[in-house]
């Protein structure tokens, strides 16, 4: 098992992890309230942490470099503050609706890659949002913007400060000499600064609900250790904190933040999971819309995405470069050939006649019944709608996703208007008396 892929499977088990915390938590909250659960969280997996971590560590917490601990801070913000407000959120809203708002997460790390890193974002992850967004208006129902739950909007919050959170682990440890070591300095780092930063969201607790919030009158913080508050501290600070953290520190790094995302993104769905198990709780005809428009959102930001780069990595290390072997009398076919070399920008692609001596020395004879192109790439040969398929995934962008949809149409089907268009080729759209001469820009994609 590679590197990469041993870390993935152990992301998966983090998301698991976090994903059964929803309900945990949820049953804490009446006795409770997020800032003072969150402060004494920390502290337990701050003992618990430095305990299990001292031996591993090559220098001691007193000598940490100012690096590790500003780092540090950033990312302990991050993560308690996104953490309370999801906490918060949860008090207004349903487990569903939180652990599906916090799936968002997916696709708001390419806007966070974005700023942090300054990677472009797709065509397809725009997609992916513009889906989940629909998903999310759908799961939560507001009748307008006014009415949208105050539980949905903390919980949106505490997920685009995760995504960040994501992106900056990767900025954070990937440049160190010692990656094992940041890992471990960065996660204590975290936990201790966690505490003072929940600490102080308990102060003023009852001034952000009141003003903030505004939909409580009076509140105040309340802390009381019942069974349900123990099992929920002891939980989420062993096992959501020291072990999942540990985990994601060290192993996120060996892969991509959009990959680490994607695994992320099963969190909500093993969180509706234990919920609807101890529960009796339905999810209504619109919820179930929007949750399908967010998992479709999710594929088509990153599984399209994905995609989309497998192939370009396919083309690049193509050698030679794919061979388009067309009819070079036909008008049909001439003209679909510049209009390739319009949009083969980076020049992928190479022509030539099938009346030409390299279809001869390649493939065979040429006859004039013969009534298809042929694609040859990577030493196969493909003619009539499998060729247009292969073109469009040569061309990569918009052309690669016309030709993933093609496969909607079964090949017998394609073949059959492909054959009728093409036997009627002179008739309708002509034919020259000598092949087409390439312009002296386009000599270097042409073959004889």
């Amino acid at each position: 098992m590679t590197e990469q892929r041993k870390a993935e499977l152990l992301l998966l088990f983090v998301a698991i992890v976090w994903g059964s915390t929803f309900v945990i938590v949820k049953e804490a909250i009446p006795y409770s309230s997020a800032a003072p659960f969150t402060t004494v969280r920390f502290i337990l997996a701050s003992i618990i942490g430095y305990l299990f971590f001292r031996r591993k560590l090559t220098s001691p917490i007193t000598a940490f470099s100012k690096t590790i601990w500003w780092q540090g801070f950033v990312l302990a913000s991050l993560f308690a503050i996104g953490y309370l407000f999801q906490t918060y959120g949860l008090a207004f809203t349903t487990v569903p609706k939180s652990a599906f708002i916090t799936g968002m997460i997916v696709v708001l790390v390419p806007f966070a890659q974005i700023i942090v890193l300054k990677k472009r974002i797709t065509v397809w992850q725009l997609f992916g949002v513009i889906s989940c967004f629909i998903g999310i208006w759908l799961f939560t129902q507001p009748e307008s913007l006014t009415d949208i739950n105050i539980g949905d909007i903390l919980t949106l919050l505490g997920a685009t400060l995760w995504s960040f959170y994501i992106v900056y682990i990767n900025k954070y440890v990937e440049v160190s000499n010692d990656v094992y070591q940041t890992s471990l300095q960065l996660t204590l780092a975290q936990f201790f600064i966690t505490v003072p930063i929940s600490a102080l969201f308990w102060v003023f607790e009852p001034t952000f609900f009141s003003e903030v919030v505004g939909s409580i009158t009076t509140y105040r913080s309340i802390l009381l250790f019942t069974p349900e508050v123990i099992w929920a501290i002891a939980y989420t600070a062993i096992i959501a904190s020291v072990v999942a953290t540990y985990i994601q520190m060290v192993y996120q790094p060996k892969t991509s933040p959009i990959k680490a995302s994607v695994i992320f993104s099963i969190e909500p769905i093993v969180a509706s999971i234990i919920f609807f198990l101890v529960s009796t709780t339905m999810l209504s005809e619109a919820e179930i819309y929007g949750s399908l428009c967010i998992f479709v959102g999710i594929g088509i930001s990153e599984f399209g995405s994905m995609l989309f780069k497998k192939t370009e990595k396919m083309n690049n290390v193509s050698d030679p470069k794919p061979i388009i072997f067309f009819d070079g009398v036909c008008g049909l076919c001439t003209a679909s050939v510049q209009l390739l070399l319009k949009f083969d920008t980076k020049h992928k692609l190479q022509f030539s006649p099938l009346q030409g001596t390299t279809y001869s020395k390649i493939v065979g004879s040429f006859t004039d019944t013969f009534d298809s192109i042929i694609v040859v790439s990577n030493g196969k040969q493909y003619e009539e709608f499998s060729a247009l398929r292969i073109i469009g995934k040569e061309l990569g962008g918009f052309w690669n996703f016309l030709s993933i949809c093609s496969y909607l149409i079964p090949l017998s089907l394609g073949n059959f208007f492909y054959r009728l268009i093409a036997r009627n080729r002179y008739h309708v759209f002509g034919k020259h008396s000598t092949c087409m001469l390439p312009t002296i820009e386009q000599k270097a994609q042409f073959l004889p």
